[in-house]
């Protein structure tokens, strides 16, 4: 058998990753293309409002925890994968305590430094940044304040392409817990194309 010249194998090498090169260009976007919020199964075209409500809370491990039923209004930008939560009010009545936080009203809550950014990755989870409130409990309560920040928190939804219920969680510099379920309000539906 006859021994290639070095230089035709490098021009076969050459043509070949270009030809590769070529049919990579054509093809569609691959799976690290962003994802976009969708409306009735279709992206997203303009800004939304969505709102959202359920019992969300944190733990401090081994110490105390407290939920309340919380709201929530999102705005979901159209033609992208980003969004906001506007607005946070928590129904104070609503909250139960544990461990250090048992039997403990909530006199006051502040949603702080809104609004905070949201998102949504190619795995669906809506990513959002630098959560921050503060609780003032009951003047007989071991704690009397709480001012919790989460730099990162994920918020998972049930179903990608009909969001019913997004699953809260994150932790906290200091190790406290955020967890809860908000539900979707039953008006249209929203998903994400991943």
């Amino acid at each position: 058998m006859k021994a290639q010249h070095p230089l035709r194998i490098k021009r076969i090498v050459l043509l070949a990753g270009m030809a590769l090169a070529a049919v990579a260009a054509m093809a569609p976007a691959s799976a690290s293309a962003e994802a976009t919020w969708t409306h009735d199964f279709e992206q997203l075209k303009k800004d939304a409002k969505v709102e959202l409500s359920g019992r969300a809370g944190i733990v401090i491990p081994g110490v105390a925890g407290y939920d309340c039923i919380m709201h929530a209004s999102l705005t979901l930008k159209g033609n992208s994968s980003t969004g906001t939560v506007d607005s946070l009010t928590i129904t104070t009545s609503t909250c139960t305590g544990t461990g250090l936080l048992a039997g403990c009203g909530v006199k006051k809550d502040t949603a702080e430094e809104l609004p905070w950014s949201i998102h949504v990755t190619t795995e669906a989870d809506a990513v959002i940044k630098d959560i921050k409130f503060q609780f003032t409990f009951d003047e007989f309560c071991a704690a009397k304040e709480n001012v919790t920040s989460f730099l990162v928190s994920t918020a998972v939804p049930d179903n990608a392409g009909s969001i019913t219920t997004l699953t809260l969680s994150g932790t906290s510099i200091n190790g406290t817990i955020l967890t809860g379920v908000l539900t979707m309000a039953p008006k249209e539906t929203y998903g994400v194309e991943a």
